[in-house]
């Protein structure tokens, strides 16, 4: 692959994932229909971009959803429940590329590197609980940063995703499909 096409997919993968990523915060935040529908292309875009990289064990793992989920759009009403776990999955890679950014953020803020060098010139007797704890407190910080982000998208998630009734039975839901 030349430097002119290596750049490009370079660029059509860095495109796809921040597509990903604001398409799917708008589709789970503002309940936009169009977005979940295209979040869910810009999730197939990124597997598309990332295919050439793929071994042996990410092609099998890639055989093995796309026929569950046929099989699973084969079954009576299956293509609602299996728009449902694409969206999840669109979620689920729109949740670690957010937090691969956050990760990114954190290596390279100054605060951060400034803490680590602190944290890592403490005398020898210190130096395992100062980096241990100081560590954790760090990534406590930071986890509130993404759970202050994150914490309103997931409960409005789920929000939408409790059972239904579908008979006047008492105890008879739907099997906790998701509202639209």
């Amino acid at each position: 692959m030349g430097a002119a096409a290596r750049s490009l997919l370079i660029l059509l993968t860095a495109a796809a994932m921040t597509s990903l990523a604001v398409l799917e915060l708008v589709y789970l935040v503002g309940h936009v229909e169009t977005a979940g529908s295209l979040g869910r292309g810009a999730a197939f875009v990124v597997m598309l971009a990332v295919a050439p990289r793929f071994g042996m064990r990410e092609w099998l793992m890639l055989g093995a959803a796309v026929a569950l989920t046929a099989g699973l759009a084969a079954q009576p009403e299956g293509w609602d429940d299996a728009r449902d776990a694409l969206d999840r999955g669109a979620f689920f890679a729109a949740f670690i590329l957010l937090m691969m950014l956050l990760r990114e953020a954190a290596i390279t803020s100054p605060a951060v590197l400034a803490m680590g060098h602190y944290l890592t010139r403490q005398p020898p007797g210190r130096r395992f609980f100062a980096a241990f704890l100081g560590g954790q407190m760090g990534g406590v910080l930071l986890n509130f940063g993404a759970v202050s982000l994150l914490g309103p998208m997931i409960q409005r998630g789920a929000s939408r995703c409790r059972p239904r009734r579908t008979s006047g039975a008492p105890g008879s839901a739907s099997g906790g499909r998701c509202r639209r």
